[in-house]
């Protein structure tokens, strides 16, 4: 599984599906679990470390914030077994609407 999840981690810039950012903290935690460096399960995604809430809307602190780039699938993947969140946007897929500007943007 560590395979399939770390291979889709890197082509998921070139796909047309959605970008969401992960913390890179809690990567590492899921990352050790996964290849049994822990025993330990990493909790929910915790990406409040690397977002900032304004008017309502969560974004990244910055877009040079350290972060990991995660394809929709991988995202629903990890959200469906371990929750939390925010789900940070980076990139809407090609059938949201193109001329809104989501960039560093989340559904809630």
């Amino acid at each position: 599984m560590l395979f399939y999840v770390t291979f889709n981690l890197k082509r998921s810039e070139k796909d047309n599906d959605a970008i969401y950012a992960l913390s890179p903290n809690w990567y590492r935690d899921w990352e050790n679990f996964v290849c049994e460096k822990s025993s330990e399960p990493p909790g929910p995604i915790s990406n409040a470390g690397i977002s900032t809430t304004k008017n309502g809307i969560t974004r990244l602190f910055r877009r040079d914030c350290k972060h990991f780039q995660v394809n929709e699938s991988i995202w629903n993947f990890l959200y469906s077994i371990y929750g939390g969140g925010p789900q940070l946007l980076i990139r809407s897929n090609s059938a949201m609407n193109l001329n809104s500007n989501v960039d560093d943007q989340i559904s809630t």
